[in-house]
């Protein structure tokens, strides 16, 4: 076993405690373990295969879903992870505001979960002419996001 400090294509499992409805908080980490497929199990894993000296399997440990989250999602993107399925923003394409709020996530947390995901990152705001085809999502009247249509 060898913990780490961020979670990269390299992590096995992403193990969380869990609230009583079998979910966890939805932290940078979590997400990042959405976005690259890693498996997402509950400290009860580790705590049970300590006790029984030996690796139980993981799948019956597996989160739920992050608390206000949809349920499943964990199993839903480990899943099409094994399947080959292309990671969410495959194709896609973004451009980050320098002006983002980030009292919440930081835009190095943003990036790097676009990435994760199979995101490309753009440096400059799309010219008006580049704009057909695109979307773009605001928060408090600042272009935070921008990806092209798949």
């Amino acid at each position: 076993l060898k913990l780490a400090e961020e979670v990269t294509s390299d992590v096995t499992y992403l193990v969380c405690a869990l609230d009583e409805n079998k979910c966890c908080k939805r932290t940078i980490k979590f997400l990042s373990a959405m976005a690259l497929g890693v498996m997402i199990v509950s400290v009860e894993w580790l705590e049970e295969s300590y006790k029984s000296l030996k690796w139980l399997n993981p799948m019956e440990y597996m989160v739920e879903g992050a608390v206000n989250s949809e349920k499943y999602a964990p199993c839903k993107s480990f899943s099409d992870h094994k399947k080959g399925v292309p990671r969410l923003f495959t194709g896609l394409t973004f451009f980050i505001d320098k002006r983002i709020d980030a009292s919440k996530l930081s835009k190095e947390a943003i990036c790097g979960l676009i990435q994760s995901a199979n995101g490309k990152l753009v440096n400059r705001f799309p010219k008006r002419l580049d704009v057909a085809g695109l979307r773009y999502i605001t928060l408090k009247r600042t272009p935070c996001f921008i990806h092209s249509l798949p």
